[in-house]
């Protein structure tokens, strides 16, 4: 007779397999900017608190599932083996969708704030800061040293949370990027 072995699920960070085992990679979600105009800001904002439902209701069905299935060895034929087998396949689809959701989410997010960026921040840097910036992100996509000029460019205005969201988009577009992760305070 084969016996299964049965792990708990944890929803941690990106979506993998391993065994009986589904770990989902949970991506952050940005902030939606005070700054963006109202129509965009509701809707961005409504979206990320269905997310953050959406997720609160994974973890718990996550709990519920490790309470019920994991550390357990079964065997092949338990009914309870095919009854967790199939609702951590459940899990993982659920998993992945909500993966797909939070980064189109994210990708919206980014790209409302770039364009309320464009329209709002005018872009006047000294001459060196520009030629630094050209210099530093010469091999990243244009997008990034635009990001990061807007960034210095509400920093000088006095505007953190503008230049901090400029920021974070930067390094959105280039996380490998060692220049765009030390714009950001750890």
């Amino acid at each position: 007779m084969k016996t299964l072995r049965l792990f708990p699920v944890f929803v941690l960070v990106a979506l993998f397999m391993s065994g009986l085992t589904a770990r989902a990679k949970v991506p952050p979600l940005l902030d939606v900017p005070d700054y963006l105009p109202g129509d965009v800001k509701k809707d961005l904002t409504a979206q990320r608190s269905d997310l953050e439902k959406q997720i609160a209701s994974l973890r718990k069905q996550t709990a519920d599932f490790n309470a019920k299935c994991g550390n357990r060895t079964l065997a092949e034929d338990d009914p309870l083996a095919k009854d967790c087998l199939d609702e951590k396949a459940l899990l993982d689809h659920a998993g992945q969708d909500y993966t797909r959701a939070a980064l189109s989410f994210d990708d919206r997010v980014s790209k409302a704030t770039a364009s309320a960026d464009a329209r709002n921040i005018p872009a006047d840097l000294p001459p060196d800061l520009e030629n630094t910036i050209a210099a530093t992100f010469h091999d990243s996509p244009p997008e990034v040293a635009e990001r990061v000029r807007n960034g210095f460019q509400a920093f000088t205005n006095g505007d953190l949370k503008t230049a901090k969201a400029s920021f974070v988009d930067a390094l959105s577009h280039d996380h490998e990027n060692v220049y765009s992760n030390a714009l950001l305070p750890k």
